[in-house]
């Protein structure tokens, strides 16, 4: 319980929160997938229903989000890979389509270097004749 009346109270952004839930929900379809190959790798013949259950609560959780940027029918295909995925490949395709999304999206980035212009732009501009 957060307390006000205490001047040295922390709060998070409800953001922040969400983005925690986010990557905490890829993750867990990141460690299903672990299992699925562990036990493939062993032999046994592995169910795809941890790994599919896990996706579609991920999905759920930026189907909002993954509505209003992506258009409608790739939204919809997305949608459709997730819930009506048959084999490993479909999922493992669906996501990789939302890493690219958690990427654009900044939530996986991080390659966040910025690269600044160190040369003089008086001399490039000179020898370029600008």
């Amino acid at each position: 319980m957060v307390n006000f009346n205490n001047e040295s109270t922390i709060t998070t952004a409800p953001q922040d929160i969400v983005k925690i839930m986010i990557l905490e929900r890829r993750k867990y379809v990141c460690d299903a997938m672990e299992h699925y190959f562990k036990q493939e790798g062993n032999g046994i013949s592995p169910s795809l229903s941890l790994v599919r259950s896990r996706m579609i609560a991920l999905f759920y959780e930026i189907q909002a989000s993954l509505k209003r940027d992506k258009d409608k029918n790739e939204y919809e295909e997305i949608k459709k890979q997730i819930f009506e995925s048959k084999d490993i490949e479909e999922l493992q395709t669906s996501l990789g389509e939302l890493n690219k999304w958690f990427d654009d999206k900044r939530l996986t980035r991080i390659d966040t270097i910025k690269n600044y212009d160190s040369t003089n732009v008086e001399t490039e501009n000179r020898e370029k004749g600008v």
